[in-house]
Parts: structure tokens; sequence; C-alpha cells
């Protein structure tokens, strides 16, 4: 593994409210992990927006809702929701944070090799770029 990209919400410096999101970008959120993982096993990850949630929504015999913004919610019979999938917000593709493994040997060679991968990243956007080393972690992460 390289690193783990992460969806940073807290990154909204310079962010752009009302740019519009892009066509098939979404996302689908819970209040329990272990419905989510049931998406993950059930759906079909490059299924659009409006069909993604099927499959569960079958499995819970009942039909995805389309709802405000272009939102699907999948509910059980007693009106508890089980997924939403929504539209990710205009510029959400910007910001990422990369949880990288443990560097075992040659610390300023592995830290600067995903500098060199972020400056690539960045080529030709106006945005900056923010490199945060953890120095103190462990090999579990």
């Amino acid at each position: 593994m390289i690193a783990r990209c992460v969806d940073d919400l807290t990154l909204v410096e310079d962010l752009d409210k009302t740019e519009k999101p892009k066509p098939g970008w979404y996302r689908i959120v819970s209040d329990d992990t272990r419905l989510l993982q049931l998406v993950m096993c059930q759906a079909n990850a490059n299924a659009p927006l409006n069909n993604i949630l099927e499959p569960i929504a079958s499995l819970f015999t009942t039909h995805p809702e389309q709802g405000l913004g272009g939102m699907v919610c999948v509910a059980d019979h007693t009106c508890n929701p089980i997924a939403i999938a929504a539209p990710l917000p205009g510029e959400r593709e910007r910001p990422c944070e990369l949880i990288t493994p443990h560097i075992d040997a040659n610390h300023f060679m592995g830290a600067m090799r995903f500098c060199e991968v972020g400056k690539l990243l960045r080529q030709g956007k106006k945005n900056k770029l923010s490199v945060f080393l953890n120095l103190f972690s462990s090999k579990n992460y």
C-alpha cells in the first residue's frame, strides 16, 4: 500500500461552495457502520447515483426514494434510514488527506517521495498544497 486517501471535510479554505457537483461523483452515508459494510458488499460501485442503492432496497423489500438535491434514500418498513446516497458537493474532489504506512528507514527520502507526488497532483491548480507529517506514528495506522 502506498497511502490511503481520506476525504477531509475540514479543508474548506478557498472552497467554492457554489461549484456544482461533478457528474457521477457521490457519497453514501449511514448512521450504522454495519449497514455501510452491507452497501460495500452488495452495491456496484460503478452504478449511477439513482441506482446505487437498489440492491440494498431489494434486501429490505423496499424501494429507493428520491430526495432533495438529488439524494436517494433507502429506509426499512419502519421508516428508519438504512443508507443515503448524495451527490458529492462541488470541489470536494479537491481536498484529500494521504495517510501513509510507517516509514521504517530513510525517513527524509520517504517523506519527500510523498511531497513530490503531492506537487505533481497540484500542477496547474490554483489551490495550496499542505503536507502534514506524523513523526511519531506506529506501524499500526
